[in-house]
Protein backbone atom coordinates (compact mmCIF):
# COMPACT_ATOMS: atom_id res chain seq x y z
CA UNK A 1 0.00 0.00 0.00
CA UNK A 2 2.80 2.46 0.92
CA UNK A 3 4.48 1.63 -2.39
CA UNK A 4 1.29 2.45 -4.29
CA UNK A 5 0.74 5.69 -2.33
CA UNK A 6 4.31 6.77 -3.06
CA UNK A 7 3.90 6.34 -6.78
CA UNK A 8 0.45 7.94 -6.72
CA UNK A 9 1.99 11.05 -5.16
CA UNK A 10 4.85 11.03 -7.66
CA UNK A 11 2.46 10.55 -10.57
CA UNK A 12 0.18 13.38 -9.40
CA UNK A 13 3.15 15.70 -8.98
CA UNK A 14 4.47 14.72 -12.40
CA UNK A 15 1.03 15.42 -13.87
CA UNK A 16 0.91 18.96 -12.44
CA UNK A 17 4.42 19.72 -13.61
CA UNK A 18 3.66 18.33 -17.07
CA UNK A 19 0.56 20.51 -17.41
CA UNK A 20 2.56 23.65 -16.69
CA UNK A 21 5.43 22.63 -18.99
CA UNK A 22 2.94 21.61 -21.68
CA UNK A 23 1.34 25.06 -21.65
CA UNK A 24 4.75 26.73 -21.65
CA UNK A 25 5.93 24.69 -24.63
CA UNK A 26 2.67 25.24 -26.46
CA UNK A 27 3.09 29.01 -26.31
CA UNK A 28 6.69 28.79 -27.51
CA UNK A 29 6.81 26.06 -30.09
CA UNK A 30 3.27 25.47 -31.34
CA UNK A 31 3.01 21.89 -32.64
CA UNK A 32 6.33 20.66 -31.24
CA UNK A 33 4.91 20.63 -27.72
CA UNK A 34 3.29 17.27 -28.57
CA UNK A 35 6.63 15.65 -27.81
CA UNK A 36 5.93 16.35 -24.16
CA UNK A 37 2.71 14.37 -24.43
CA UNK A 38 4.71 11.33 -25.52
CA UNK A 39 7.16 11.93 -22.67
CA UNK A 40 4.31 12.03 -20.18
CA UNK A 41 2.86 8.78 -21.55
CA UNK A 42 6.29 7.19 -21.15
CA UNK A 43 6.34 8.26 -17.48
CA UNK A 44 2.91 6.69 -16.97
CA UNK A 45 4.14 3.39 -18.44
CA UNK A 46 7.19 3.44 -16.18
CA UNK A 47 5.05 4.09 -13.10
CA UNK A 48 2.62 1.26 -13.87
CA UNK A 49 5.44 -1.15 -14.67
CA UNK A 50 7.30 -0.30 -11.45
CA UNK A 51 4.13 -0.91 -9.42
CA UNK A 52 3.31 -4.23 -11.10
CA UNK A 53 6.83 -5.67 -10.90
CA UNK A 54 7.96 -6.99 -7.51
CA UNK A 55 9.45 -3.94 -5.79
CA UNK A 56 12.44 -5.84 -4.38
CA UNK A 57 13.63 -7.06 -7.79
CA UNK A 58 16.51 -5.54 -9.73
CA UNK A 59 14.15 -5.06 -12.69
CA UNK A 60 11.87 -2.95 -10.54
CA UNK A 61 14.91 -1.05 -9.28
CA UNK A 62 15.71 -0.16 -12.89
CA UNK A 63 12.21 1.16 -13.52
CA UNK A 64 12.18 3.09 -10.24
CA UNK A 65 15.50 4.70 -11.16
CA UNK A 66 14.12 5.54 -14.60
CA UNK A 67 11.07 7.09 -12.99
CA UNK A 68 13.24 9.17 -10.64
CA UNK A 69 15.23 10.47 -13.59
CA UNK A 70 12.06 11.32 -15.53
CA UNK A 71 10.59 13.23 -12.60
CA UNK A 72 13.91 15.04 -12.08
CA UNK A 73 13.94 16.08 -15.75
CA UNK A 74 10.37 17.33 -15.35
CA UNK A 75 11.43 19.46 -12.38
CA UNK A 76 14.33 20.91 -14.34
CA UNK A 77 12.09 21.74 -17.31
CA UNK A 78 9.62 23.25 -14.84
CA UNK A 79 12.23 25.55 -13.30
CA UNK A 80 13.58 26.54 -16.71
CA UNK A 81 10.04 27.25 -17.94
CA UNK A 82 9.34 29.49 -14.94
CA UNK A 83 12.54 31.49 -15.49
CA UNK A 84 11.79 32.10 -19.14
CA UNK A 85 8.10 32.75 -18.55
CA UNK A 86 9.03 35.47 -16.06
CA UNK A 87 11.57 36.85 -18.53
CA UNK A 88 8.86 36.99 -21.21
CA UNK A 89 6.58 39.01 -18.93
CA UNK A 90 9.17 41.78 -18.61
CA UNK A 91 10.88 41.49 -21.97
CA UNK A 92 8.76 40.52 -24.98
CA UNK A 93 11.32 41.15 -27.68
CA UNK A 94 13.41 38.61 -29.60
CA UNK A 95 11.01 35.73 -28.99
CA UNK A 96 12.89 33.35 -31.32
CA UNK A 97 16.16 33.99 -29.51
CA UNK A 98 14.51 33.49 -26.15
CA UNK A 99 13.05 30.18 -27.31
CA UNK A 100 16.41 29.05 -28.65
CA UNK A 101 18.04 29.99 -25.34
CA UNK A 102 15.30 28.08 -23.50
CA UNK A 103 15.99 24.88 -25.45
CA UNK A 104 19.77 25.24 -25.22
CA UNK A 105 19.87 25.93 -21.48
CA UNK A 106 17.33 23.18 -20.73
CA UNK A 107 19.45 20.65 -22.62
CA UNK A 108 22.69 21.80 -20.96
CA UNK A 109 21.01 21.82 -17.52
CA UNK A 110 19.92 18.20 -17.89
CA UNK A 111 23.17 17.02 -19.52
CA UNK A 112 25.33 18.71 -16.88
CA UNK A 113 23.21 17.16 -14.10
CA UNK A 114 23.74 13.62 -15.39
CA UNK A 115 27.44 14.30 -15.89
CA UNK A 116 27.73 15.66 -12.35
CA UNK A 117 25.92 12.65 -10.90
CA UNK A 118 28.20 10.13 -12.61
CA UNK A 119 31.48 11.90 -11.78
CA UNK A 120 33.69 10.41 -9.11
CA UNK A 121 33.57 12.26 -5.79
CA UNK A 122 36.25 14.91 -5.49
CA UNK A 123 38.52 15.24 -2.46
CA UNK A 124 37.88 18.51 -0.64
CA UNK A 125 40.11 20.01 2.04
CA UNK A 126 38.76 22.15 4.89
CA UNK A 127 40.66 23.53 7.88
CA UNK A 128 38.63 23.44 11.10
CA UNK A 129 39.93 25.27 14.17
CA UNK A 130 38.90 23.77 17.51
CA UNK A 131 39.53 25.20 20.95
CA UNK A 132 41.75 23.14 23.26
CA UNK A 133 42.78 20.72 20.52
CA UNK A 134 46.31 19.70 21.47
CA UNK A 135 47.29 17.60 18.45
CA UNK A 136 46.25 18.28 14.84
CA UNK A 137 44.14 15.53 13.28
CA UNK A 138 43.02 14.69 9.77
CA UNK A 139 39.46 13.33 9.55
CA UNK A 140 37.94 11.83 6.42
CA UNK A 141 34.19 12.47 6.37
CA UNK A 142 31.91 10.38 4.18
CA UNK A 143 28.14 10.28 3.95
CA UNK A 144 25.22 9.31 1.76
CA UNK A 145 27.04 6.67 -0.28
CA UNK A 146 23.77 4.75 -0.86
CA UNK A 147 25.14 1.34 -1.76
CA UNK A 148 22.39 -0.59 -3.55
CA UNK A 149 21.73 -3.56 -5.82
CA UNK A 150 23.03 -1.76 -8.86
CA UNK A 151 26.40 -0.98 -7.26
CA UNK A 152 29.15 -3.39 -6.34
CA UNK A 153 32.21 -3.26 -4.15
CA UNK A 154 34.01 -1.07 -6.73
CA UNK A 155 32.29 2.06 -5.41
CA UNK A 156 33.26 1.46 -1.80
CA UNK A 157 36.73 0.32 -2.85
CA UNK A 158 37.27 3.56 -4.77
CA UNK A 159 36.24 5.64 -1.77
CA UNK A 160 38.48 3.69 0.60
CA UNK A 161 41.38 4.19 -1.81
CA UNK A 162 40.79 7.95 -1.91
CA UNK A 163 40.75 8.16 1.88
CA UNK A 164 43.89 6.01 2.19
CA UNK A 165 45.71 8.38 -0.16
CA UNK A 166 45.10 11.23 2.29
CA UNK A 167 46.69 9.45 5.29
CA UNK A 168 43.70 10.33 7.44
CA UNK A 169 43.70 9.50 11.15
CA UNK A 170 40.10 8.26 11.04
CA UNK A 171 37.19 7.80 8.66
CA UNK A 172 33.78 8.97 9.86
CA UNK A 173 30.65 7.86 7.97
CA UNK A 174 27.57 9.88 8.88
CA UNK A 175 24.86 7.50 7.69
CA UNK A 176 22.95 6.49 4.57
CA UNK A 177 25.64 4.04 3.59
CA UNK A 178 22.99 1.54 2.48
CA UNK A 179 20.04 1.19 0.16
CA UNK A 180 20.15 -2.58 0.42
CA UNK A 181 19.31 -5.23 3.00
CA UNK A 182 22.01 -6.98 5.00
CA UNK A 183 21.30 -10.41 3.49
CA UNK A 184 21.90 -8.97 -0.01
CA UNK A 185 25.29 -7.41 0.71
CA UNK A 186 27.44 -10.37 -0.40
CA UNK A 187 30.99 -8.92 -0.81
CA UNK A 188 29.90 -5.27 -0.86
CA UNK A 189 31.63 -4.47 2.44
CA UNK A 190 34.78 -6.43 1.68
CA UNK A 191 36.81 -3.28 0.77
CA UNK A 192 36.47 -2.04 4.36
CA UNK A 193 39.34 -4.34 5.30
CA UNK A 194 41.64 -2.23 3.11
CA UNK A 195 41.09 0.92 5.16
CA UNK A 196 44.31 2.08 6.81
CA UNK A 197 42.53 3.89 9.62
CA UNK A 198 39.70 3.15 12.08
CA UNK A 199 36.16 3.69 10.80
CA UNK A 200 33.33 5.19 12.84
CA UNK A 201 29.69 5.08 11.75
CA UNK A 202 26.26 6.39 12.74
CA UNK A 203 22.93 5.41 11.24
CA UNK A 204 21.05 7.49 8.69
CA UNK A 205 17.40 7.34 7.73
CA UNK A 206 18.00 4.88 4.88
CA UNK A 207 19.50 2.28 7.20
CA UNK A 208 16.09 2.04 8.88
CA UNK A 209 14.33 1.49 5.55
CA UNK A 210 16.43 -1.61 4.91
CA UNK A 211 16.83 -3.04 8.42
CA UNK A 212 19.08 -0.96 10.67
CA UNK A 213 19.80 -3.68 13.25
CA UNK A 214 21.01 -6.18 10.66
CA UNK A 215 23.04 -3.60 8.74
CA UNK A 216 24.72 -2.38 11.94
CA UNK A 217 25.62 -5.99 12.77
CA UNK A 218 27.12 -6.42 9.31
CA UNK A 219 29.29 -3.34 9.79
CA UNK A 220 30.46 -4.47 13.21
CA UNK A 221 31.45 -7.84 11.75
CA UNK A 222 33.71 -5.94 9.32
CA UNK A 223 35.47 -4.03 12.10
CA UNK A 224 33.53 -0.75 11.90
CA UNK A 225 32.97 1.07 15.19
CA UNK A 226 29.25 1.88 15.17
CA UNK A 227 28.42 4.65 17.63
CA UNK A 228 24.99 3.96 19.09
CA UNK A 229 24.30 6.96 21.32
CA UNK A 230 27.80 6.74 22.74
CA UNK A 231 31.20 8.38 22.76
CA UNK A 232 34.77 7.10 22.58
CA UNK A 233 38.10 8.82 23.15
CA UNK A 234 40.37 8.89 20.13
CA UNK A 235 43.74 10.65 19.88
CA UNK A 236 42.86 13.45 22.26
CA UNK A 237 39.24 14.05 21.21
CA UNK A 238 35.82 12.57 21.93
CA UNK A 239 34.14 11.05 18.88
CA UNK A 240 30.45 10.79 19.73
CA UNK A 241 27.54 9.58 17.65
CA UNK A 242 23.76 9.37 17.87
CA UNK A 243 21.24 7.31 15.95
CA UNK A 244 19.23 9.08 13.28
CA UNK A 245 15.90 10.65 14.22
CA UNK A 246 14.14 8.18 11.90
CA UNK A 247 14.50 5.70 14.77
CA UNK A 248 11.75 7.66 16.56
CA UNK A 249 9.30 6.70 13.80
CA UNK A 250 10.41 3.07 13.75
CA UNK A 251 10.34 2.73 17.54
CA UNK A 252 13.85 1.34 17.99
CA UNK A 253 17.46 2.55 17.91
CA UNK A 254 16.25 6.05 18.81
CA UNK A 255 18.64 8.99 19.26
CA UNK A 256 19.59 9.88 22.83
CA UNK A 257 21.75 12.99 22.99
CA UNK A 258 21.83 13.09 26.79
CA UNK A 259 23.11 9.52 27.09
CA UNK A 260 25.75 10.29 24.49
CA UNK A 261 27.00 13.49 26.12
CA UNK A 262 27.15 11.84 29.55
CA UNK A 263 29.89 9.60 28.16
CA UNK A 264 32.23 12.34 26.93
CA UNK A 265 35.42 13.44 28.64
CA UNK A 266 34.79 17.17 29.29
CA UNK A 267 38.52 17.92 29.38
CA UNK A 268 39.02 17.29 25.65
CA UNK A 269 37.24 18.52 22.48
CA UNK A 270 34.15 16.68 21.25
CA UNK A 271 33.01 15.82 17.72
CA UNK A 272 29.40 14.65 17.42
CA UNK A 273 28.14 12.67 14.41
CA UNK A 274 24.42 13.05 13.62
CA UNK A 275 23.04 12.20 10.20
CA UNK A 276 20.50 15.01 9.78
CA UNK A 277 21.43 18.67 10.37
CA UNK A 278 17.97 19.46 11.75
CA UNK A 279 18.75 17.19 14.70
CA UNK A 280 21.79 19.36 15.34
CA UNK A 281 19.70 22.53 15.17
CA UNK A 282 17.44 21.24 17.93
CA UNK A 283 20.24 19.92 20.13
CA UNK A 284 22.92 22.61 20.15
CA UNK A 285 25.13 22.48 23.20
CA UNK A 286 28.43 23.96 24.30
CA UNK A 287 29.57 20.41 25.12
CA UNK A 288 30.16 19.81 21.40
CA UNK A 289 32.90 21.61 19.47
CA UNK A 290 32.12 20.25 16.00
CA UNK A 291 29.01 18.57 14.61
CA UNK A 292 29.25 16.37 11.52
CA UNK A 293 26.22 15.64 9.34
CA UNK A 294 25.14 14.55 5.88
CA UNK A 295 21.68 13.79 4.48
CA UNK A 296 21.33 16.95 2.36
CA UNK A 297 23.45 15.88 -0.64
CA UNK A 298 24.26 19.59 -0.88
CA UNK A 299 20.86 19.96 -2.53
CA UNK A 300 21.94 17.42 -5.20
CA UNK A 301 20.34 19.36 -8.08
CA UNK A 302 20.07 23.15 -7.98
CA UNK A 303 17.74 24.80 -6.92
CA UNK A 304 16.54 21.96 -4.64
CA UNK A 305 19.06 23.17 -2.06
CA UNK A 306 16.61 25.92 -1.15
CA UNK A 307 14.01 23.36 -0.05
CA UNK A 308 16.69 21.39 1.79
CA UNK A 309 17.71 24.54 3.66
CA UNK A 310 14.11 25.23 4.67
CA UNK A 311 13.79 21.72 6.14
CA UNK A 312 17.26 21.13 7.54
CA UNK A 313 18.64 24.57 8.33
CA UNK A 314 22.00 23.71 6.75
CA UNK A 315 22.88 22.50 3.25
CA UNK A 316 26.62 22.16 2.79
CA UNK A 317 30.02 23.06 4.18
CA UNK A 318 31.44 24.43 7.42
CA UNK A 319 29.05 26.73 9.27
CA UNK A 320 28.63 28.24 12.70
CA UNK A 321 26.11 26.36 14.87
CA UNK A 322 25.36 28.26 18.05
CA UNK A 323 28.65 28.48 19.92
CA UNK A 324 29.94 25.46 17.98
CA UNK A 325 30.56 24.57 14.35
CA UNK A 326 28.92 22.14 11.93
CA UNK A 327 30.23 20.57 8.75
CA UNK A 328 27.61 19.13 6.41
CA UNK A 329 29.03 16.92 3.67
CA UNK A 330 27.42 16.87 0.24
CA UNK A 331 27.83 13.09 0.26
CA UNK A 332 29.79 10.65 -1.84
CA UNK A 333 26.88 9.20 -3.80
CA UNK A 334 23.41 10.13 -4.93
CA UNK A 335 19.86 9.05 -4.24
CA UNK A 336 16.95 8.64 -6.62
CA UNK A 337 18.51 9.83 -9.83
CA UNK A 338 22.16 9.74 -10.95
CA UNK A 339 22.19 13.53 -11.17
CA UNK A 340 23.98 16.41 -9.46
CA UNK A 341 24.08 20.07 -10.45
CA UNK A 342 26.06 22.71 -8.53
CA UNK A 343 26.28 20.20 -5.70
CA UNK A 344 29.24 17.88 -6.46
CA UNK A 345 29.82 14.73 -4.45
CA UNK A 346 32.84 14.69 -2.18
CA UNK A 347 35.22 12.89 0.11
CA UNK A 348 35.63 15.61 2.74
CA UNK A 349 38.99 15.87 4.45
CA UNK A 350 38.76 17.94 7.63
CA UNK A 351 42.10 19.19 8.93
CA UNK A 352 41.48 19.76 12.63
CA UNK A 353 43.76 22.35 14.18
CA UNK A 354 43.96 24.11 17.53
CA UNK A 355 42.14 27.43 17.60
CA UNK A 356 44.48 30.42 17.54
Amino acid sequence: MKFFIFFSVVFTLASLLSIYIYRSFKRRFLGSYKILGLFFIAIFIVVVTAILIEKESLTSYFFISLLNCAVAVLFMLFFTSIVFDILWIFYKKHKKWQNLAFLTLSFLYILASFYGGLKEPKITQTDVYIKNLQTPLKIALLGDIHLDKATNDNLLSSLISKVNSQNADAMLIVGDLFDIKADELKDTLKPLKDAKMPIFFVTGNHEFYYGAKELVSALKSHGVRVLENESVEFKGINIAGVHDITGLSFGYMMPDINKTLNMINPKIPTILMAHQPRFVSKNLTTDVDLYLSGHTHGGQVFPFGLFVWLQQGYVYGLKKAGDSQIYVTSGAGFWGMPMRFLAPSEVAILNLKGAK
